[in-house]
């Protein structure tokens, strides 16, 4: 798999936000990229980081919205295996 410039630092600002452990949601993810990273993060992008590398794991899902819909938001995680190879 290719791994770019970008995507490197991305990796490595997720992987510093999940460093506590924690569950975090995509759109908590995607704020925290967005507000400490130069680039930031599109939400495809995010999405295709989070699912196609195996530090992340998807540990369910919590029910977000307003008066007038709702909708699903996934919870995020850092695998046994990224805890191993990120050090953590």
């Amino acid at each position: 798999m290719r791994v770019t410039k970008i995507k490197t630092k991305l990796l490595s600002a997720i992987i510093k936000l999940m460093g506590d452990k924690e569950e975090y949601s995509f759109h908590t993810i995607l704020d925290y990229l967005n507000s400490t990273t130069r680039q930031g993060s599109t939400p495809k992008e995010l999405s295709n980081i989070l699912s196609k590398y195996p530090d992340f794991e998807c540990v369910g899902s919590i029910l977000g919205g307003n008066d007038y819909s709702e909708y699903q938001v996934t919870t995020w995680t850092i695998s046994k295996w990224g805890i191993v190879e990120w050090g953590l």
